[in-house]
This record gives C-alpha cells, structure tokens and sequence, in this order.
C-alpha cells in the first residue's frame, strides 16, 4: 500500500467519518419512510452525478490498492469507461456497482450516496423524492466536508480519481499544497470545484446575512 495515502487518511479520515455519522443521525426521521433497499441501483446508474472531494477520493484509492489484481483492472476499466461517457455527457453506471446491484465499496461510499435515498420508488417516470430537511442537512455536511479539504477539489467521481492518480498532483496535494492554476487546463472543462473557495463564499454569505 502506497505510504503517503495510508497516512494521509490515517489523519483525515476520522473527523470525515463524523462528518457522516452526524448527517446519518440526524437525517433518520426523515428517512424512516424510505422506500430503498439493497440491491436497488437506480442512484447508481446514470440517473444523477456521483460527486466526491478529493478527501473520499484518497480513501478510494486506498481500497483500490487491496483489491486484487483482476479486480482492480476490472474497475479502472469501468472507470475509464465512466471518465469517457461523462466527457460525452452519457449516462454510466458507477464503476463500483457490482453486478448484483451491490456497492463493491459500500462502507467506505462516499456522502453524496449516503445522502441519496428516495420516500418514493424510482423509476423512468419517478425520481428520488427527497425530503427538503435531509438536503438542508446534506449542504451542511457538504460544506464542512469541503472546509476539512480545504486545500482540494470536489467534482465526478471518474475525475477526482483520475486527478488523483498523477502522482505529481498527489504528492503536492498530500504535502498542503494548493495552486488552483496547477490543474486549471484539466479542472475547469471537467467543472471541478475549488474546496475553498466554496466554503469561503458560503462563510461570506451567512456573515452578510448575520
């Protein structure tokens, strides 16, 4: 297992998983009534973007490299394929979803599928019906994910894995660096977001308003 990952969600991981734990306990009420159950995949097959911070993303990585060997070749073929379908704007189910309709990674899943459920079954005609409350609280568990990757990205899934695959950017992301300007030709046609700046303007917003 690559060190600098290992030790780079030794640190982080922990306040990540409260962050989920937070937004889990306090969105139960509103999704008692959910109509999701294992092996309903409608989240995670095109129907919505699979948004992650370059945070989840490390954590990914990390089970990427334990995987074996066919299994890892077979997901960064998904992924490849997944990068290729988003650059096209084409529907691609996630790289991870198993043919059972079962998360490959499902406790390590990163918050927009945790935040994902639907009061109602989905379907062509229906969407997730999520209750107004859950997503207040997902902005807010968003935001403070963002503010814990303050020197990240968010953005697709397939392109924050991608990114993260250069070594070069890996490295200097590890380190503390952040230099927008570094990943500028890449990032911007893919409309990745710059953590904080995000948090930044969200702190800015609620100061005006205060």
């Amino acid at each position: 297992m690559t060190p600098e990952i290992k030790m780079f969600n030794e640190k982080y991981k922990p306040e990540l998983d409260q962050i989920y734990s937070d937004f889990e306990e306090s969105a139960v009420p509103f999704k008692k009534e959910a109509a999701c159950a294992p092996g309903c995949s409608f989240c995670c097959t095109g129907s919505g973007p699979i948004d992650i911070t370059t945070l989840e993303g490390m954590i990914i990585l990390e089970r990427l490299e334990i995987m074996p060997k066919p299994m890892q070749k077979l997901v960064q073929e998904r992924l490849r394929r997944n990068i290729r379908n988003k650059l096209h704007q084409k529907e691609s189910e996630c790289p991870f979803l198993q043919k059972n309709d079962l998360c490959m990674i499902y406790d390590i899943r990163p918050f927009i599928c945790r935040r994902l459920y639907s009061l109602k079954k989905c379907g062509k005609d229906q969407g997730a019906v999520i209750h107004v409350r859950v997503h207040e609280l997902y902005t807010e568990a968003l935001r403070k994910m963002q503010s814990l990757d303050s020197n990240g990205y968010s953005g697709h899934m397939g392109f924050i894995l991608e990114l993260l695959e250069d070594k070069s950017f890996r490295d200097f992301y590890v380190s503390g660096g952040f230099d927008p300007a570094r990943i500028i030709e890449y990032g911007k046609p893919r409309k990745l977001v710059i953590n904080c700046m995000v948090t930044n303007h969200g702190a800015e917003t609620e100061k005006n308003e205060g």
